[in-house]
């Protein structure tokens, strides 16, 4: 036995909390990160939610020999009543993660939460476990506190962590806040993204001043990334007469609502519903991103926008501000209401001849800030936890 491999006393174990979608920018990450530790050797574990058919990023995690552990979503008020009569402890999914978890025991688990802290549940079985833990926290809204009696719990999460990551200084912030925190074992971490950050595309050739190209990029989910405030202030008066497209890319359960608001509002030679499309295909074409997020951590679709050369229009939420500049590199909307997300378009009107400029400085900007392999880097944090270095 090598020294390397006697200093290795268990696998790292990945546990994503996402469990009402295949997968997520949140997932992206975490994806990365053990794709990586497996080709350097290091035995990787995981845990997601139970789809069918399965991501193809899932499938290629066990065919890169990751094993999988599938939980299903929390089970009803009946099932856990059977599960806690039948002498089970806790909740029954995390029961069987327990087990799971428990054959080989981890070196270090990873616990990726779409939300705004880890979830008690898991790091509370962690802890009576004595597994050391990370987190990584993927977004967050300010609508959302625990509970007086929750927050010994999601403090005590946080600060067990050896380290407790978070997209964006606006998360973090307001986590401290929401838990009531104040170790420092916090770390600003960003996701990876999908272009090529040395071959922008080119502006497209029809200029903005001529017909102006807006993209909305993202899951369909009204709850958070807000298509119905777009949607309903494009619909004024004052945007009739102008020359202006909306596409809206991405997919989810919002669909069928956000298809009704377009018709209703007699958008539908203007606003397009143009599905999941190839990146560099959305920046071909498109001026400018329009992001009317609720709640974030800090969207890859921004990282990717600003990448690709183009300015950003988006609220002041969460991560969302934190890559620009307003007026220089894009555009700040105070709130996501029709009223802040109106004059930051009128804003942005008068400059749409400005626009080429405006995307020229965000992708110097963003370049500064994002490094270039992510999720390289979460691995080789990851490595030095479990004592293998880089």
């Amino acid at each position: 036995m090598t020294q390397t491999q006697a200093r290795r006393p268990g696998p790292v174990v990945f546990v994503s909390t996402m469990l009402s979608d295949p997968w997520g920018g949140s997932e992206e990450l975490w994806y990365e990160a053990a794709m990586n530790l497996v080709k350097s050797g290091v035995e990787v574990r995981a845990s997601v939610g139970r789809w069918a058919p399965l991501h193809r990023k899932v499938q290629a995690l066990q065919e890169a020999g990751v094993e999988m552990m599938f939980r299903d979503s929390y089970p009803g008020r009946w099932k856990k009543l059977a599960h806690k009569l039948m002498g089970g402890k806790g909740h029954p999914m995390l029961a069987k993660l327990e087990r799971w978890m428990r054959e080989t025991p981890p070196a270090l688990v990873v616990i990726s939460d779409g939300f705004a802290m880890p979830e008690p549940d898991y790091t509370d079985m962690f802890l009576a476990n004595g597994w050391r833990y990370i987190a990584v926290a993927h977004s967050n809204r300010d609508n959302w506190w625990p509970y007086p009696h929750e927050i010994d719990r999601y403090r005590r999460a946080v600060e067990k962590a050896d380290t407790m990551y978070f997209v964006s200084q606006a998360n973090m912030k307001l986590a401290r806040k929401q838990a009531m925190f104040t170790s420092e074992n916090t770390e600003i971490i960003r996701n990876p993204y999908g272009v090529d950050r040395n071959a922008p595309p080119a502006w497209p050739a029809a200029p903005a001043t001529e017909r102006l190209e807006m993209a909305c990029v993202g899951r369909l989910d009204l709850r958070t990334k807000g298509q119905d405030v777009l949607i309903e202030t494009l619909s004024g008066d004052e945007w009739r007469d102008r020359k202006w497209r909306l596409s809206i890319y991405g997919d989810g359960d919002g669909r069928p609502l956000i298809e009704k608001m377009i018709r209703d509002a007699g958008l539908e030679e203007r606003v397009l519903l143009k599905g999941h499309t190839k990146i560099s295909d959305i920046w071909a074409t498109q001026h400018l991103l329009v992001q009317p997020s609720r709640s974030e951590g800090l969207p890859i679709t921004i990282v990717e926008a600003m990448m690709s050369g183009r300015p950003v229009l988006t609220t002041d939420i969460a991560g969302n501000p934190e890559l620009l500049e307003d007026g220089v590199s894009g555009f700040i909307a105070g709130a996501p209401t029709i009223s802040q997300l109106s004059l930051a378009l009128e804003r942005m009107w008068a400059e749409r001849g400005a626009l080429e400029q405006m995307g020229s400085k965000a992708r110097a900007a963003v370049l500064k800030e994002i490094p270039e392999n992510p999720g390289a880097l979460f691995a080789d944090k990851i490595r030095e936890k479990i004592g293998l270095g880089r």
